[in-house]
């Protein structure tokens, strides 16, 4: 350290009144110990010096204390002393800088799960805690906490004094630090600290997983494949440190797929894609020992194989006569007899009820269902379908159909013809349209028809047509149309239907009491009145006459017609005439003869009868208009060439008495005027 002393032997007059210096010594004491000294060059005596001027060195390495003194005495020629102490602070000591840690216990070499706090001590004699430097880096932006500075006794005087303050590293976050210092001497610290990257990791990992395919059945069972996705939201995350351990029963594990990372979010797969029951667990610590909460046991089936289901006994689009029993099988691993359903259905009988035709046997599994043999009155076209669905959804359908043909075929008579043989007679021959319906196709069939007690076999297309209906699952239906042609004669027909089907059944319509049977009657009948007369008088309360009637075939009904008017109609009942809006006024026929009775009235009543046959045919006789009266007055007054002829002799006989009496009173009259006149 350079020191300039300057002596000066003061002239306050400034008339060279001073005496000179005699001598100048300095002394540089450290801690009151002399540690240099030595004199100015000075000339004593007459010469008179006035002043006397020197750098000096106070030597640091002798002087390394806050307590140095440079002491200088200057004595002139007079001896007056004069003596100055001038106060010195000498460091050449550069502080020491010591970090220590309250936390060592890291994980992976640089990771800590709880708060890491270090110690930053100086070793410092005149210690500014503003030209201390502590940088704090975090890479995750959050500050850590900076303390105050405290200070061991000493400062100022030992070099040995101690400086302390904290660095609290609580938040997470990868972190590095530095701690530089210089003293109030601007001597810097000979060993700046640089601390390593460490790493504060408090939060604990979390492991979630989700599924592509969450479409159970029965909570556990997957007919498709499914993958797990497991994402681990950790910043301080290592792949290998994931455990996930997998368990499955046909003893191939899936591999976890390779990581992919979006900031703290990391993320694999686990494919479940062959049949198996599975089941997997993770744990996972990261690189700074947080424990992720174990992820639980997750256990599932996948199952995409269809149930096994075959139906024996009864073969497809089969036609049966015999023993009718449908076997059902099914199997699967994931078995459930929940999923089974079955449905019989009958294209005539609708949905038929199984519960009372199966039994049922259990298998390891799955089940064996057998039917009954169909029973009687079961003939029917039937649709049988079996269905058996697995835990997993996985669904087996199968399906058959057959026929069941005992009773053979059935016939259905059209609207119509049914119409005709209900009349059972017809004027106008007409095609006859019948149906025969069958379970199953028909092998053969023959029409012919007895007229007379004399059979004649129908040709097809000549005679009839035959028009088959063959949908998929129906009754067969054959619509056979025998022409009007063939009935153009007069006589009773019987038609008969003869065939075979597939399940050898012989049908013949007369064997299942379905009668054609008809009658063709272009006739109409025969009537001859008597004890009637046109424009006939009877002198009588009531007049009867007689009908005799007969027809070729059959008589139906006979109306009387009164005065152009429906007076009574009455329907053929055995033997007698039966009135149809009163049945208690029969008409017995007598040897086909029947007697009717007109009443009186003051007039003409015109009569008619109309008699039908069954076929239809009308026969009608001619107007009979006739007066019953006991009435002399009525009988002359409705006899009109009479009645008319009186009348017209009486007008007469008025004119020639009424031009009588004019006259002669015409000549009274002018006989009066002569008379007058003379």
């Amino acid at each position: 350290v350079k020191v300039r002393i300057k002596v000066v032997d003061p002239d306050p007059m400034g008339n060279q009144d001073y005496s000179g210096l005699k001598s100048v010594y300095y002394e540089v004491r450290s801690h009151g110990n002399v540690t240099q000294s030595g004199n100015l060059n000075v000339t004593a005596g007459a010469a008179r010096q006035k002043s006397a001027e020197d750098m000096i060195t106070v030597i640091a390495e002798k002087n390394n204390s806050n307590r140095v003194q440079v002491y200088v005495k200057a004595v002139d020629n007079a001896d007056n002393i004069s003596e100055q102490i001038l106060d010195l602070k000498i460091d050449i000591t550069r502080p020491e800088i010591f970090v220590t840690f309250n936390n060592n216990n890291s994980m992976n070499g640089s990771y800590y799960q709880d708060t890491r706090t270090a110690t930053v001590t100086i070793k410092e004699r005149n210690f500014d805690p503003n030209n201390v430097q502590i940088n704090v880096i975090n890479a995750n932006g959050s500050k850590a906490d900076i303390s105050g500075w405290s200070h061991s006794g000493g400062t100022g005087i030992s070099d040995n004094t101690t400086h302390t303050a904290t660095i609290t590293f609580s938040e997470d976050g990868e972190y590095m630090f530095s701690v530089d210092a210089a003293d109030l001497a601007s001597n810097k610290a000979e060993n700046s600290y640089q601390s390593e990257k460490f790493t504060i990791d408090k939060t604990l990992p979390v492991i979630s997983v989700s599924y592509d395919n969450n479409s159970s059945q029965n909570g556990r069972y997957y007919k498709e494949p499914r993958t797990a996705i497991i994402t681990v939201t950790e910043h301080n995350f290592r792949a290998e440190d994931v455990k996930v351990t997998v368990a499955a029963s046909d003893g191939l594990k899936p591999d976890v797929s390779s990581w992919s990372d979006i900031g703290d979010h990391h993320t694999t797969t686990l494919k479940f894609g062959r049949d198996a029951e599975y089941a997997f667990t993770i744990s996972y610590v990261d690189m700074a020992g947080n424990t992720a909460v174990d992820y639980e046991e997750d256990s599932f089936t996948i199952d995409r194989t269809k149930p096994s289901l075959e139906i024996i006994g009864v073969k497809n689009q089969s036609a049966n006569k015999g023993i009718v029993m449908p076997i059902i099988k099914i199997t699967d691993a994931n078995f459930t007899p929940k999923g089974i359903s079955l449905n019989l259905t009958g294209m005539k009988k609708g949905k038929v009820d199984t519960s009372s035709m199966i039994m049922t046997e259990n298998t390891w599994n799955g089940k064996i269902i057998t039917f009954q043999n169909f029973g009687s009155n079961m003939d029917d076209i039937y649709i049988l379908t079996a269905q058996s669905v697995d835990k997993a959804g996985n669904e087996t359908t199968k399906r058959i159909t057959f026929s069941v043909n005992r009773n053979g075929s059935a016939y259905v008579i059209s609207d119509t013809t049914k119409k005709l043989l209900e009349e059972g007679f017809t004027n106008d021959p007409q095609d006859i349209i019948i149906q025969e319906i069958n379970v199953d196709l028909l092998k053969y069939m023959e029409l012919s028809y007895s007229k007379d007690g004399q059979i004649v076999k129908l040709e097809k297309g000549k005679d009839f047509t035959a028009e088959v209906i063959d949908e998929d699952n129906q009754w067969k239906k054959y619509t056979y149309t025998v022409f009007a042609s063939c009935f153009v004669e007069e006589g009773e027909y019987s038609i008969n239907i003869s065939s075979l089907d597939n399940a050898d059944n012989v049908n013949n319509n007369k064997a299942k009491a379905v009668k054609i049977d008809f009658a063709v009657d272009k006739t109409p009948p025969v009537m001859a009145v008597s004890n009637l007369e046109n424009h006939g008088r009877y002198k009588e309360d009531s007049h009867e006459y007689t009908l005799n009637v007969k027809d070729n075939m059959s008589l139906l009904y006979v109306a009387i017609y009164l005065d152009d008017k429906l007076y009574k109609t009455y329907k053929l009942k055995g033997q007698s005439l039966v009135n149809v809006e009163q049945d208690t006024d029969i008409v017995r026929i007598d040897h086909g003869k029947v007697y009717f009775t007109v009443n009186s009235k003051n007039r003409y009543q015109k009569i008619k009868i109309v008699s039908t046959d069954a076929a239809g045919n009308i026969s009608e006789t001619k107007d009979y208009n006739v007066l019953v009266n006991t009435s002399n007055w009525v009988q002359f007054f409705m006899n009109k060439p009479l009645f008319f002829g009186c009348i017209t002799i009486f007008i007469i006989l008025i004119i020639i008495i009424t031009f009588v009496i004019w006259k002669r009173k015409k000549y009274e009259f002018f006989l009066h005027r002569k008379r007058e006149l003379y």
